[in-house]
């Protein structure tokens, strides 16, 4: 049987390697392209159990001391509001909207992630910022992987 994962556990899952570093969650989703809700308690929580690791890291073994449960995602919208072929399109401090991805978009997503210094691909330029490389990278991801909705979340405009 599949274990369902939430994007919490690749916080957690890194706290547990061997020669991890006490990221924040802020520092985690900077460091790694991520974009996991902040969650203060649950990071906490997840700090004091990397600490009560420090025998099992002067080893330079995982870590296997319980950590916390990771949180529910703050912001997923049902999967059943998803329309297949579609990403979510989350600006700041605007309402979401769904924008329809054909294959030749998704090409150039995939292209801007990997070389951000080319620029935004043409066919982007008109709903993806310049600044928005590590966001669209997040994106692929999630389409890559099949998440029920995926979102790309845009810095203001």
């Amino acid at each position: 049987m599949h274990c369902l994962r939430t994007p919490m556990h690749r916080y957690v899952s890194y706290l547990r390697q061997p020669r991890s570093q006490p990221l924040t969650i802020r520092q985690f989703n900077a460091q790694h392209s991520e974009l996991l809700d902040e969650n203060r308690d649950f990071e906490h929580a997840c700090l004091q159990a990397w600490q009560a690791g420090a025998a099992q890291r002067k080893r330079n073994a995982a870590l296997t001391n319980a950590f916390p449960t990771p949180p529910p995602l703050g912001n997923a919208a049902p999967a059943q509001q998803h329309t297949p072929g579609t990403v979510t399109v989350a600006r700041w401090g605007a309402t979401p909207y769904q924008k329809r991805i054909s294959a030749g978009d998704l090409r150039a997503m995939r292209s801007f992630a990997v070389n951000a210094q080319a620029g935004v691909p043409p066919r982007l330029q008109s709903w993806i910022p310049a600044c928005s490389a590590r966001a669209v990278a997040a994106a692929v991801r999630q389409i890559d992987y099949a998440a029920p909705c995926p979102v790309l979340r845009l810095p203001c405009a």
